[in-house]
């Protein structure tokens, strides 16, 4: 009967840090966000705040506008396989019709720790490009 009441006790202080592990594996950052899209005869560029999901192969983001954070400027999901990103892109709020774009994730990492993540979505004509800053103490190893 101790041995099982050990065992629950061990199991019980260890389940926080495994949700910790898990989430690890499927984050939900803010990012900062810049679109450039080609028109006509010039470009047209929205920016603002990004919260990006990423876990277990799979990407979603919501894009909201810098001068209304509240709006929903646009959205994409997707696949990630090692650190090439392929998704689907909405552009609320207009009859653009959605997209899909493809990138790389790329990881600096400062020599007296933390760094920066970028990635630059495009399908040729225009391209969103992501970045958040890695804390110093947060690990950091760049992407392949």
């Amino acid at each position: 009967m101790r041995n099982w009441v050990a065992t629950a006790l061990l199991i019980a202080a260890l389940l926080p840090f495994a949700a910790l592990a898990d989430s690890a594996s499927e984050t939900s950052l803010e990012w900062g966000w810049v679109r450039s899209s080609s028109g006509a005869s010039s470009w047209y560029v929205t920016r603002g705040k990004a919260t990006l999901h990423v876990g277990k192969g799979i990407v979603d983001a919501e894009l909201f506008d810098h001068s209304d954070p509240t709006f929903r400027r646009a959205s994409f999901s997707g696949t990630v396989s090692g650190n090439t990103y392929t998704v689907r892109v909405h552009i609320d709020g207009t009859d653009k019709h959605p997209f899909t774009a493809t990138g790389r994730l790329r990881r600096l990492c400062w020599s007296d720790g933390g760094g920066r993540e970028v990635l630059i979505l495009s399908n040729g004509l225009e391209s969103i490009s992501l970045s958040r800053e890695l804390t110093r103490g947060e690990n950091c190893e760049p992407a392949a």
